[in-house]
């Protein structure tokens, strides 16, 4: 027989191969993890690194088998059978999807299948801490409960580079040293037992020279539920070599205790909350402190070999005389610890030093802890909701060859958007605040001019105007619709045609989606002879009388960014009225190349604003579902108005009757500026994003001597409202959280 070195060297040796050969057919095949807002991975990696972990792990087993006069025993088979199944059914829960109930229902059903053929083992027997008091079926549901546990542990614990690799590796070695070292033992089996565990100890570290990060490929499901359920039954097995069943558990929970505890606790505090425990989230400590580090790859390598050394931690004890609970009662006092460094320490230091670093030189954006990373939300504002469609699109725009700022996708989206909006063209740009910047210049807009911009809206609508050399007057809103006054406006307009300053146009801003009362404002602009320009940058969707925000004005500007109801990742659209501005944006938005011309031919300024084909295959997948998202944000305000109106304090922002809302975000009133940072800071710390109200622009240190014409509202908005968490998909259960958090702040702010 080999010897053990190299059976291990071999197994590593294979494992890597195999876990190589598993990218690159995931690659062929798209059997790719893909990022969502609770995902640590910024671009679409494979996820089956699992199968390749498993090939020298199930070769091992067949060359045994193989051999002439070797028997493989009953517990042996009656661990890895299930643990096989396991393994297949998570397979095809990551290919097709399989409802939760045929996922769980198998951990289960194979967990009772151990629990029969070991039932001569566990029966009767004390367990560790409890004794031998209780009836044979609570005894077996308990174990039950530590094998599905264990086993849905693993699966929710791999999600940063290199833990879970690193965590089986320990815990593999910990069972090694038992078999090395206890005298006990069955030899026979022992020694079969302990071939496998080398071979699935080389597959792991085969594994982990690809998924050390920056990851190449992720275990998957298949993976990490295989590892977590036989790491769970492997005490039954243990227990039939020879090693007493209370000894053996104790050996399982302490080889794998940092998983334990923090699955524990993340669920104990999911059930608390009444969340759904199995959801995908992002409140694991291990994934807190993770995104503590200056970059991603540091944070995942530090925080993996952290865990790896508490693992160690566990298998010291386990040699240790003492009793169990004072083991636990020092591993307990170790976690506190790391707890405490992480959220006492860890974060605030890493929250300020992204604060006050913003202008410090960064690398890439994909090894950068993200503002996301650091608090941990697992409810954020209004992420994107990316479905199939968007992704089968995206394929789409890959097949085409078409990758650039050119190609089918893009049309097809310009044509989609116009026809959604009722405009007769529409041109897609990368951004809003393009959009807005070529729409101002296709207004005639230049140097000297006055461009009237609203007080309260986002700083991208009052930028642009500097970028063509004008000046931004800052104009108040009304409280009933949020959008410029049109009285304040007409005061300033003639204010400033008084002084001799020529007033070219105003910027409408439909304030979170709410429609602004077009009818007033266009006569006020008809009226003094200045253009209109609607931005609608979170508005896409919402309506004035029956129409599309967008086509009252003389230009409009749409945006796509991540966080709104409509995405790209990031992009955006003007419409301009004017056809024979038209051609003329095109170009601006090329560089300025001549669109006739053979070779490079620039007769005007330009600027490189073309939307990515890529980028529009994914709005024109969002296009076709954005009515559903729509009715499902307007669902989402209503629900917080049910649950929220009866209570002392609160407002919601306004809904003018001669239009409709999109509810790009849902937003509530407090009294007093301290209530609405206290209801904010508290959410954050639970895991929820929420947002202050805009600033005001006359408050912001780069307007500082902009002229400006009332105020008094927009403050009085920022004060005293915030934007509560609306993506599309949220649940019941999060908008209750979201609900109950509130209404836990307001009576101490009051």
């Amino acid at each position: 027989m080999l010897q053990l070195p190299t059976w291990f060297i071999l197994s590593a040796a294979l494992g890597a191969v195999s876990v190589w050969a598993c990218q690159r057919l995931a690659l062929r095949w798209n059997w790719l993890d893909h990022p969502n807002e609770r995902s640590f991975h910024e671009k679409p990696t494979p996820r089956i690194g699992g199968i390749g972990i498993l090939v020298p792990f199930l070769l091992a087993i067949a060359g045994l088998i193989l051999m002439p006069r070797v028997s493989v025993g009953w517990p042996i088979t009656a661990t890895l059978g299930p643990a096989i199944l396991i393994a297949l059914l998570s397979f095809f829960d990551d290919r097709f999807d399989l409802p939760r109930a045929v996922r769980f229902g198998g951990h289960v059903i194979c967990g009772l299948v151990v629990l029969y053929f070991f039932r001569g083992i566990w029966t009767g027997q004390p367990l560790p801490l409890i004794g031998g008091f209780l009836p044979a079926f609570l005894c077996g549901l308990l174990l039950l409960v530590w094998v599905a546990g264990l086993t849905n542990s693993f699966n929710f614990m791999d999600g940063i580079d290199g833990i879970a690799g690193i965590q089986g590796l320990v815990a593999v070695a910990g069972w090694m040293s038992i078999l090395l070292l206890d005298t006990r033992l069955a030899i026979p089996d022992g020694q079969m037992q302990l071939l496998l565990l080398l071979a699935l100890a080389g597959g792991l570290t085969g594994f982990l020279l690809l998924n050390w990060s920056p990851a190449s490929i992720f275990m998957g499901d298949i993976g990490s539920t295989f590892l977590g359920f036989y790491l769970a039954v492997l005490p039954f097995a243990f227990a039939a070599f020879g090693l007493p069943l209370p000894r053996a558990l104790e050996a399982g929970a302490l080889f794998v205790w940092p998983f334990v505890i923090d699955t524990g606790i993340t669920f104990t505090r999911r059930l608390v909350r009444r969340e759904r425990i199995f959801d995908a989230h992002r409140s694991h400590l291990y994934q807190a402190l993770a995104g503590t580090f200056a970059t991603r790859d540091s944070g995942h390598r530090l925080t993996s070999l952290l865990f790896g050394v508490l693992a160690l931690l566990g298998v010291g004890l386990y040699w240790n005389d003492g009793p169990l609970w004072a083991k636990l009662a020092v591993l307990g006092g170790i976690w506190v610890a790391v707890t405490a460094w992480t959220y006492g320490i860890r974060l605030p230091e890493a929250a300020e030093s992204i604060t006050s670093d913003s202008t410090a030189t960064t690398g890439g954006s994909e090894n950068r802890a993200s503002i996301a990373d650091l608090m941990s939300y697992d409810i954020f504002l209004s992420p994107p909701e990316i479905t199939e469609v968007e992704r089968l699109r995206v394929l789409e725009a890959l097949a085409s060859g078409f990758i650039a700022p050119v190609g089918p996708q893009v049309s097809a989206f310009e044509k989609g958007i116009a026809e959604y909006l009722g405009l007769e063209e529409v041109q897609s740009v990368n951004s809003g605040t393009a959009a807005i910047h070529l729409s101002l210049r296709a207004l005639g807009v230049g140097p000297g001019d006055c461009v009237l911009c609203p007080n309260l809206t986002f700083v991208a609508s009052v930028n642009p105007v500097r970028y063509l050399g004008a000046e931004p007057v800052l104009v108040d809103v009304s409280p009933e619709n949020w959008a410029m006054d049109p009285a304040v406006a007409q005061e300033a307009i003639r204010t400033l045609k008084a002084e001799g300053r020529t007033v070219r146009a105003m910027v409408v801003v439909h304030a979170f989606g709410i429609p602004a009362p077009m009818d007033a404002l266009m006569e006020v602009a008809r009226e003094e002879g200045i253009l209109v320009l609607e931005d609608c940058a979170g508005a896409f969707g919402a309506t004035f009388g029956g129409k599309a925000v967008g086509v009252s004005g003389d230009a409009a500007a749409y945006s796509f960014n991540g966080n709104k109801v409509l995405t790209t990742s990031g992009g955006g659209a003007l419409y301009v009225r004017d056809p024979s501005m038209r051609e003329s944006t095109r170009v601006w938005a090329n560089q300025g190349k001549h669109p006739q011309a053979v070779g490079y031919r620039h007769d005007t300024m330009g600027y490189n604003y073309r939307l990515s084909n890529i980028c529009a295959a994914i709005g024109l997948g969002q296009l076709e579902t954005v009515d559903d998202r729509l009715a499902r944000k307007k669902a989402i305000f209503q629900q917080y108005k049910e649950k929220l109106s009866g209570v002392t304090g609160i407002g919601f922002m306004p809904q003018p009757e001669y239009g409709t809302c999109n509810y790009w975000l849902s937003c509530i009133s407090v009294s007093g500026t301290e209530n609405v940072e206290s209801i904010v800071v508290a959410m954050r710390k639970e895991g929820i994003e929420a947002s202050p109200m805009w600033r005001p622009m006359n408050q912001q240190g780069v307007n500082q001597g902009l002229r400006s014409f009332g105020g008094q509202s927009s403050q009085a908005i920022h004060e005293s409202f915030l934007s509560l968490p609306s993506g599309s998909s949220m649940t019941g259960d999060q908008i209750q959280r979201v609900v109950d958090c509130v209404q836990s702040q307001l009576p101490v702010a009051t």
